[in-house]
């Protein structure tokens, strides 16, 4: 009898922690998704580029960092200016608005260009701008709308786009420059593309920004504001 009882308590007790084990573990698990920390994995030419994992999501959202030599109107300008997105904009063609709700939110499309055999990627997007009268910042969100129109046969939709830009004013007439996003691009793309893009799109992008924010046509622009510090529109 007493070695029956011997038998069952350590049976239950061996149960019991093999569920503790696979408790704690699996919240570990969790807990490095929603704790994920940034990674650089790029440091060039005043530009980087950080990665970190995404829960339930094999591809990284990307973080790209740097410092211009422009006022924030000036490249609200750039971001304003959709129909010239493929100027710098990564691998970025026929971009076009579809809807200017305000000056401040807009629906938009674009095209990823691919490599071949690849197929390009359609992003159809809904940008709002928007301003906090005490700080210094302006903050454009990004979220991709995949069912704002009709798909478009040629192309894989995008179907989750989350991010957004950051500028921060500086002394000196600088700005830092923030995007952040997160793409889940629809159909299959090899790892090593998508590995690629994941830098290759905000650290180019971010240069060729950085180019075209010393031309006249942006550095004209000027933002209109309310006397309490919000965004009413340019001048």
């Amino acid at each position: 009898m007493y070695q029956k009882l011997s038998y069952l308590f350590n049976k239950n007790l061996f149960r019991n922690l093999k569920i503790l084990f696979l408790f704690f573990a699996f919240s570990a698990f969790l807990f490095s998704f929603a704790h994920a920390e940034w990674k650089l994995e790029k440091d060039e030419d005043g530009i980087k580029v950080y990665l970190k994992g995404v829960k339930g999501s094999e591809i990284k959202e990307f973080k790209g960092v740097t410092n211009i030599k422009a006022t924030m109107d000036t490249l609200l300008a750039i971001i304003k200016d959709t129909d010239n997105f493929d100027k710098w904009i990564h691998q970025c063609t026929e971009p076009k608005v579809l809807k200017a709700v305000n000056f401040h939110d807009t629906y938009s499309r674009q095209i990823n260009d691919l490599p071949w055999p690849v197929d390009d990627r359609e992003v159809v997007m809904f940008t709002a701008i928007s301003k906090d009268s005490s700080k210094e910042e302006i903050y454009i969100s990004l979220e991709a709308k995949p069912d704002y129109i009709p798909k478009n046969e040629d192309y894989v939709r995008v179907t989750k786009l989350k991010g957004f830009y950051l500028f921060k004013a500086l002394p000196n007439g600088m700005t830092e420059v923030t995007w952040q996003q997160h793409t889940e691009p629809g159909g299959s793309l090899p790892v090593w593309l998508i590995n690629a893009l994941v830098v290759d799109i905000p650290f180019n992008s971010l240069e060729a920004l950085r180019a075209l924010s010393q031309t006249k046509k942006y550095k004209k622009y000027r933002i209109k504001y309310s006397s309490s510090g919000k965004i009413l529109g340019s001048q």
